[in-house]
């Protein structure tokens, strides 16, 4: 961990951050909510392509990492997959989301835990991980040790989704009120690497507003040795 990554990065702090948050669609998206169609518009669009991809991942179980409420699951993941398990730290997220899909045959398991208690050895095998706005309170080689354990949980020709903000800039931005960092491309590229992942997919996000930071989706597989 950088200097600059101990003295934000704080799991405490952004857990305490979250817990002010209210359990809505504003909430998770800091109250830009206008900006949740094109998200889905285009989520939807990447999944169709990457399945696709020969050889495709299946369409038996996902996970949805640092789901929030589930607004990706609700709009997205359960029309896709036969059972959708949801991750998330925040108690009460986990609650909202129980009570969303209390009548859904597609829910599968609620985890309430962070990405960093992550336990490959208790967890089922998934098709696809799908991981968005949720990075930014790792540190990297917390990252990095992140992505090798959810690697071992992948299911044949299974495949990782990530999709997070990039900065404009060849610098990261460090936010101290939810203690998380923006990285660059490069960064995310390296800790790919460092994680034995390789990129099968890259796109940008199109039609959000310019003045937000840029959004990138990534799919990924393990290099195999």
């Amino acid at each position: 961990m950088s200097e600059q990554e101990e003295q934000i990065i704080n799991y405490d702090k952004s857990k305490e951050y979250w817990e002010k948050v209210e359990a809505t669609n504003s909430g998770m998206l800091g109250n830009i909510t206008y900006v949740s169609l094109s998200d889905i518009q285009f989520n939807a669009n990447f999944l169709k392509q990457i399945f696709k991809l020969k050889p495709s991942p299946g369409r038996n179980r996902c996970i949805d990492c640092g789901c929030g409420i589930g607004r990706i699951t609700k709009n997205l993941l359960i029309h896709e997959f036969k059972k959708v398990d949801l991750l998330e730290q925040d108690a009460k997220f986990c609650e909202k989301a129980r009570e969303t899909f209390k009548n859904c045959d597609q829910l599968g398991e609620i985890f309430n835990i962070g990405l960093q208690d992550f336990n490959c050895e208790t967890m089922p095998k998934y098709d696809l991980f799908w991981i968005q706005w949720v990075l930014l309170y790792l540190p990297d080689d917390d990252l990095v040790e992140f992505f090798l354990k959810i690697s071992k949980c992948l299911d044949t020709n299974g495949i990782i989704i990530v999709k997070e903000n990039v900065t404009k800039g060849n610098e990261a931005v460090y936010d101290t009120e939810d203690a998380s960092v923006t990285r660059t491309i490069s960064a995310f590229k390296d800790i790919f690497k460092r994680a034995n992942l390789r990129i099968v997919k890259d796109m940008k996000q199109t039609n959000f507003p310019k003045d937000l930071f840029p959004v990138h989706i990534f799919a990924l597989r393990p290099i195999i040795k």
